[in-house]
């Protein structure tokens, strides 16, 4: 049986649908978790410094492209968050594209 183009049309909304909600909300968890644990790095010296570094080890691949900023800790967090809100974008595409058996293609 063939799809007709509404029920194609709509298949498509869906999906966009699922990977904006599941983009935001990895994007929310991602940038939290930076926010969380470079604040328990830096304002504690007990053990929550530990719960700080993993925290950030969630935003490691992002966190390699930006190194370089790392003397400047304002500028390192903010786009550090930028980068983690576009790459939950990118993540979820991936996710969802392995999902449906597909290549990785951005058109």
């Amino acid at each position: 049986m063939y799809l007709t183009s509404q029920k194609y049309s709509d298949a498509k909304k869906f999906v966009k649908k699922i990977l904006i909600v599941t983009g935001s909300i990895l994007a929310v968890l991602r940038v939290s978790s930076l926010w969380i644990g470079s604040s328990f790095l830096t304002n504690t010296a007990d053990s929550r410094q530990v719960v700080g570094y993993v925290l950030c080890l969630f935003s490691l691949p992002e966190a390699l492209v930006v190194s370089g900023l790392r003397n400047n800790v304002a500028a390192w967090k903010w786009s550090l968050s930028l980068l983690l809100i576009l790459g939950s974008y990118l993540w979820a595409y991936i996710a969802l594209s392995m999902l449906k058996g597909r290549k990785f293609v951005i058109k």
